[in-house]
């Protein structure tokens, strides 16, 4: 959501829908998926994320905003899934 560039990219709409949502249909159309966990930061601005993946059926981790890789690790000792992408 604090995008520099183009502040929100992930929840601007295109034809009537939120351009996380066209992802996340690629992503879930995979038959080899247990779950889809969206890594987001803690910060304010990225509330909106996470309130559009509870009403989308997702998780959400949140974690620090500079530091993207720790967020990726600890989700990932969290969940412990086998893929991270």
């Amino acid at each position: 959501m604090t995008s520099t560039r183009l502040p929100g990219k992930v929840l601007i709409e295109v034809n009537g829908r939120p351009l996380l949502a066209y992802q996340l249909d690629r992503i879930l159309k995979s038959n080899k998926l247990d779950r889809v966990i969206v890594a987001i930061s803690i910060l304010e601005k990225d509330d909106a994320i996470d309130d559009f993946c509870k009403d989308y059926g997702v998780h959400c981790y949140r974690g620090s905003e500079n530091e993207v890789m720790g967020r990726y690790y600890d989700c990932a000792k969290l969940y412990n899934p086998n893929i991270v992408v």
